[in-house]
């Protein structure tokens, strides 16, 4: 009987596990995906910004959503990354398809985190009203990240939540670059 009950929690804890530990997914790049259309976002401000305007330095595209709870806890880690490197990368949360009043109340409801100390707001956040980034990246995850370097060429694909410390050397790699 006991053997029995221990079976049973260890192959719980096993799928308990294997649920929680979603192994991040980093795709070969195709060549159909080595560079990006100059799209032009909207920030939370109403600014347009072309894609090709954020290069000259290494950038990050991190896609996300509301409703995504992975992608919040993803938000929280570049935030805490942007700070650490400041102007060495630039890090874009691009938001899927949400209108500027649901992503301007997500944002609210968090702001402190995602603020400077002189209140200046930390990330860059851009609406993707038709949702192309995430077509075009051929997106079926969240959220998606795109590490691209200077040049704008992309180098890396992360697929799912990442922890902070792989995000940290993913953007290391790029100061190489």
């Amino acid at each position: 009987a006991v053997t029995a009950i221990a079976v049973v929690f260890i192959a719980a804890g096993t799928a308990v596990f294997l649920m929680v530990k979603k192994p991040v997914s980093t795709l070969p790049l195709s060549a159909s995906v080595l560079s990006l259309p100059d799209f032009a976002f909207k920030d939370v401000d109403g600014n347009t910004i072309a894609l090709s305007s954020l290069y000259g330095r290494p950038l990050v595209l991190d896609v996300w959503a509301s409703w995504c709870r992975f992608c919040a806890r993803q938000i929280f880690d570049f935030t805490a990354l942007q700070k650490e490197f400041g102007d060495k990368v630039l890090i874009v949360e691009v938001n899927r398809g949400e209108s500027l009043e649901i992503v301007k109340k997500y944002i609210s409801e968090v702001d402190r985190a995602y603020l400077f100390g002189d209140g200046s707001r930390t990330l860059l956040f851009a609406l993707d009203a038709d949702d192309l980034l995430y077509k075009d990246m051929k997106g079926f995850s969240m959220p998606e990240t795109l590490f691209i370097d200077k040049k704008g060429a992309i180098v890396d694909h992360t697929r799912g939540h990442t922890n902070i410390m792989e995000m940290r050397r993913r953007i290391e790699d790029l100061f190489a670059l």
